[in-house]
This record gives structure tokens, C-alpha cells and sequence, in this order.
């Protein structure tokens, strides 16, 4: 799921700066969760039914974004590391 959640970070920072931080459409966010699903194997009835768990277990859920907020920075860090 830290990569699943990895991606729709991304997705959903893309989309905020993209319609500058406002109202998004609804079929925007339906057809980019369907990308990140397919793109992980992972239908979005599966997506949400993980995402309905995870809002009723706080602690695991923090614990999943704890790695993802890691995975994104150290992608960022590497992003931007001087290339030999």
C-alpha cells in the first residue's frame, strides 16, 4: 500500500498545482485513481475498501504514511543529488 499511497500523493499534489489549488473535477480524480490502481495490479474497489481499513485504524495508518512521506523524500533527495 506505501506505493499504491506514494503514487496518489504524487497524483494529488500534480492536480492541486495543476488547477491551482482549486476545485478539481470529479472525473479528474476518477480517471487518475484508475491509472494508479491499474498501475499497481489493484482495482478501485480494492483501493477503497484498503482505504475504508485504514480510516479505522489510525495507528496502521499513520504508520503507512510515515513510509510514504520517507519513500517521497528520499525520491526527492535523489532527484536532487549532484550527477557524476
Amino acid at each position: 500500500m506505501v506505493e499504491v499511497l506514494s503514487d496518489v500523493m504524487l497524483l494529488e499534489g500534480g492536480n492541486q498545482v495543476q488547477y491551482n489549488f482549486g476545485n478539481i473535477p470529479d472525473w479528474v480524480w476518477e480517471r487518475d485513481y484508475a491509472f494508479v490502481c491499474k498501475k499497481h495490479n489493484m482495482d478501485t474497489a480494492a483501493f477503497r475498501a484498503n482505504m475504508n481499513f485504514l480510516e479505522t485504524h489510525p495507528d496502521e495508518f499513520s504508520a503507512i504514511l510515515e513510509e510514504v512521506i520517507t519513500k517521497l523524500q528520499k525520491a526527492e533527495l535523489n532527484k536532487n543529488a549532484p550527477q557524476p
